[in-house]
């Protein structure tokens, strides 16, 4: 089925000939990117599909030509986000929004039924919610740009062209239109955008995605010890908050290296033509002002290690009030717990504040630097005008030359703190990707089905830095069929003597067998499918109580299978 169906399509605008003879075809649920160097024709050819522009050839939406379509036929067909759009009326983002759907709502005219929770789902799918009673004009670039992406969307038309929808966002932002933008595509919309920065959010977005997948793959390999260590709140943060930042700070960091880099390096070739003995008298401040980066960007980094330990500090005092919320209540702790929240919530502010001056030093120290440089040049080239060694045109041009790279100097040294922050987060991502993954050297398969035959020989155990054996000398036998009770007070070692039977703890000394052969021989999953466990924490899946009873079962359990084990329990 085709949506969209364009024949030998031509624009002319005055002498130029911006398309010529534009063929395509495209079906509901595409995702369509119109990519191309500026003044290429992408935006007229956005327009021209919805009949703004005059244009040759046949246009056609579901049969019916452009052409011949009214205005408010085609509007019900295709929403349109045009681009460099502006918001000039002082009226909330809920109305504004509700003008994409009903186009003539008054000022003071009440939205029900269908259309409020049309406006709604617009609002909540570009994440504007939060902004709905706010004025229009009041809000930021960015924010603008969401509020008319769900102006657009709150048509909930068959079609969806969006001109520039990446514009004023930042690249979390950006990953998140793609994001938004791919679902409505999902959901059957066929969705047209033009886009410069298609390919950086379209790849971050892929490699944000392919780095948590390569994260949760190790995460699910680690030794029992490893998640004792490091807590689960360290590890949720690596996952929502670090891989993120990776991606984000550096679509942006990376775009401004590269081409401020490149134009800094262009007007260094030009002042070596222009003037090679002035561009070495200029070139004599940058050790200065590295010296200066390098101990501004060390600081920067400190700090930010700082703050991703707090983060995971707050994650985990914020989860432990809610997993403990009932004791909290029956105890009165409301006070111990806000102010352990406050007090990290606080060192967090500080953080922040410490990251904001330092990275805000840095290109005011890198200028003023620059400005010196410039002086000696000045002073330099004056007395070299006097002795003929440079015209004045020659001097006028390596002036301009060296203004012209304090812009882009600013830019990188304003990049500097986002630089440090992506540094930080990779070193926390990599961190676990790089951790070795529980050790699985055995080769033999335990024989199937397993008698149950358990021996402990000599069996010893001692946590990593503890001064003394948790367990010390342990042997015992455990005969198939029979049941054992091991018993003793809290933190004698009892679930740790049973934690190394499937190799979650392993022993400092001594053997342990199981059908005469030792588990450290044995693969971890042929050890691991003999043995059930019932752990003392007590661990259900989001999922229905039939899938939480038949969880690592080799083949699907009949239903009869899963009454029959629920009635035993």
């Amino acid at each position: 089925m085709v949506m969209l169906q364009l024949d030998g399509v031509s624009v002319t605008l005055g002498r130029r000939s911006v398309l010529n003879g534009i063929d395509a075809r495209f079906s509901p649920g595409a995702l369509v990117g119109i990519v191309g160097p500026n003044g290429a024709g992408k935006s007229t050819l956005a327009r021209a599909m919805l009949g703004l522009v005059p244009a040759k050839g046949d246009i056609r939406f579901d049969g019916h030509a452009v052409a011949t379509l009214r205005r408010d036929a085609l509007a019900r067909r295709v929403a349109y986000l045009p681009q460099g759009q502006t918001l000039h009326w002082p009226l909330t983002v809920e109305r504004l929004v509700g003008l994409g759907r009903l186009p003539h709502l008054g000022p003071m005219s009440r939205i029900r039924g269908e259309d409020a929770a049309a406006i709604e789902r617009a609002m909540a799918r570009a994440d504007v919610l939060d902004l709905r009673d706010r004025i229009a004009t009041e809000l930021s670039g960015g924010e603008r740009a969401r509020v008319l992406l769900a102006r657009a969307l709150a048509v909930e038309a068959p079609a969806l062209v969006a001109d520039e929808p990446l514009a004023s966002l930042d690249p979390g932002h950006q990953i998140d239109v793609m994001d938004l933008l791919r679902s409505e595509a999902q959901g059957g919309t066929l969705v047209i955008a033009v886009l410069h920065d298609l390919t950086m959010a379209w790849s971050a977005n892929h490699v944000l995605a392919d780095l948590r997948r390569e994260m949760f793959d190790r995460l699910l390999r680690l030794p029992d010890g490893y998640f004792k260590r490091m807590g689960s709140s360290v590890l949720l943060n690596r996952f929502v908050v670090d891989a993120t930042n990776v991606m984000q700070l550096a679509t942006e960091v990376i775009t401004v290296l590269v081409r401020e880099t490149l134009i800094v390096i262009s007007l260094a070739c030009v002042l070596f033509y222009l003037s090679w003995k002035l561009t070495l008298i200029a070139l004599v401040a940058f050790p200065l002002s590295t010296f200066i980066m390098r101990a501004i960007a060390r600081r920067i980094r400190r700090i930010n290690r700082e703050t991703i330990t707090m983060n995971g500090e707050l994650t985990r005092v914020v989860s432990e009030a809610i997993d403990g919320q009932r004791v909290i209540k029956l105890f009165s702790g409301y006070a111990h717990e806000e102010e352990r929240f406050l007090h990290i919530n606080g060192r967090l502010r500080r953080f922040a504040m410490r990251n904001t001056v330092a990275g805000a030093a840095s290109a005011p120290i890198t200028q003023a630097i620059a400005a010196v440089a410039l002086a000696v040049v000045v002073s330099t080239a004056l007395g070299q005008s006097g002795a003929n060694q440079i015209t004045v045109g020659g001097f006028a041009a390596f002036v301009t030359a060296m203004l012209q790279m304090l812009d882009p100097l600013k830019r990188l040294a304003n990049v500097a703190s986002p630089m440090q922050r992506m540094l930080v987060s990779a070193e926390s991502v990599f961190a676990l990707v790089d951790e070795e993954p529980e050790r699985d050297d055995g080769v033999r398969q335990l024989p199937r089905p397993a008698r149950g035959h358990i021996e402990f020989e000599r069996v010893s155990h001692r946590f990593p830095d503890a001064g003394r054996d948790t367990l010390e000398q342990i042997s015992f036998t455990v005969e198939p069929g029979q049941t054992v009770a091991f018993i003793g007070r809290s933190g004698s070692g009892k679930t740790t003597l049973v934690s190394m039977l499937p190799r979650f703890a392993l022993p400092t000394a001594g053997s342990i067998r199981v059908d005469g052969i030792p588990i450290d021989e044995l693969t971890l999953t042929s050890l691991r499918d003999a043995i059930s466990l019932v752990s003392q924490d007590v661990v259900l899946f989001d999922d229905t109580i039939a899938a939480n009873v038949s969880y690592g079962a080799n083949t699907a359990p009949s239903e009869a299978a899963i009454r029959q084990a629920l009635a035993d329990a």
